[in-house]
């Protein structure tokens, strides 16, 4: 699967009805918002094997628990494609690999996109909370996110719009234009990694 999107930093976290004029400022209509609360495990081998192959693997406890895998990004000025391959598992399946992380317990299909690891470990945690929006513009569908992300005490609000290449290259354009903005092209990953104080000696 591929995931488009465009992602912005912001300074505080808007109420919902000031998302809903900035989507009708860009032309589209913005449907009912809900909340979602998550905790995101991020991993890598102790010698930070995926990051070197620029993959990203992460563990979404939620409702639901998920794994992604992302990875092989083309960063262009107006978006972000990369890969997305997501993997819901039962519960137990995940409390089971918290306590037993070995990269064998992982599910086959993220296997197959992952390189020869020997063991891992958690390298960020992050808490978060996302409003998601159904948006529609000329008739297409699109996801709007605003979401706040905690490491630790540092906080992180994010803007994204996730949907077709044109409709994410329309909003980005729409959005530099009314803020003056360029778009965030660092995960919140690599954000949090920047953050993280072992990463910075």
């Amino acid at each position: 699967m591929q995931e488009i999107e465009v992602k912005f930093r912001l300074d505080a976290l808007p109420p919902p009805a000031r998302i809903r004029r900035w989507v009708a400022l860009w032309g589209g209509r913005a449907g009912e918002d809900r909340l979602v609360r998550y905790r995101d495990l991020y991993w890598d081998t102790p010698g930070r094997h995926l990051a070197r192959y620029r993959l990203a693997l992460r563990l979404r406890l939620s409702r639901k628990a998920i794994w992604t895998l992302k990875g092989h990004e083309q960063i262009t000025p107006e978006m972000v494609r990369r890969m997305e391959v997501e993997i819901p598992v039962p519960y137990r399946e995940a409390r089971a690999f918290l306590r037993d992380p070995r990269p064998e317990r992982l599910p086959a299909p993220l296997r197959e996109h992952l390189p020869p690891l020997d063991r891992l470990e958690v390298i960020v945690d992050l808490v978060g909370e996302r409003r998601v929006f159904a948006v529609s513009r000329e008739g297409k569908p699109a996801e709007l996110h605003v979401e706040e992300v905690w490491l630790g005490t540092r906080q992180g609000i994010f803007l994204e719009l996730e949907g077709s290449s044109r409709l994410v290259r329309s909003f980005s354009r729409t959005w530099a234009l009314l803020t003056g903005q360029s778009p965030e092209v660092r995960s919140k990953l690599v954000w949090a990694l920047l953050h993280t104080p072992a990463q910075r000696r």
